[in-house]
């Protein structure tokens, strides 16, 4: 039988040192990911809301009648920021906030977003049957752990809903020149 004079394989502290020099990548890498991961939260529940929107105007064309679109409280009482839904609704008694008995087309949980909504003062977007809107504004969606990255859902008297762009990362948005500045 003959004995191997080498042993091809890794000592215990070559793998230490391995493992030592991977953790401190990877802790480095960490802080990145979370980032990464924030901004992608943004930009999906920047989508959701568009969705929604374009939902409420297409019940009201569909219906023929007034659909209200509100960030809510836990009260369900219309807010114009840090709400923590998103609801779709007929006013039928048109006083701008959902009531009891009002039926809700739409509940979108706005989970860790921080929403808020710039429509002339009003804490609620309007669309008519004609699919029109009775105002024009945008809602500002960002995120803590996101940093200064925002996304903006624009929406026109029109009607027409697009989703803000910021190609060169300059805080504004590249069709309306808007600022789009999440709070610190």
């Amino acid at each position: 039988m003959r004995s191997c004079k080498y042993f091809k394989g890794y000592s215990l502290i070559e793998l230490l040192v391995s493992l030592t020099i991977f953790m401190c990548l990877l802790s480095l890498l960490f802080p990145s990911l979370s980032s990464v991961n924030n901004r992608r939260a943004v930009s999906l529940k920047v989508w959701e809301i568009k969705r929604t929107l374009e939902y409420a105007r297409s019940l009201a064309v569909t219906q023929n009648r007034l659909i209200t679109v509100c960030i809510t409280a836990e009260d369900h009482r219309c807010i114009k920021e840090n709400g923590s839904r998103l609801l779709v609704f007929d006013d039928q008694n048109i006083d701008y906030q959902w009531t009891p008995g009002e039926p809700i087309h739409r509940d979108v949980n706005l989970a860790k977003a921080q929403v808020k909504l710039s429509a002339s003062g009003r804490s609620y977007v309007r669309f008519e049957g004609s699919g029109a809107s009775r105002g024009s504004g945008n809602f500002l969606v960002c995120m803590s752990g996101a940093g200064d990255f925002g996304r903006q859902v624009v929406f026109f008297y029109s009607g027409r809903i697009r989703l803000s762009k910021d190609s060169n990362r300059d805080g504004y948005d590249d069709k309306s020149g808007s600022p789009i500045i999440c709070p610190k």
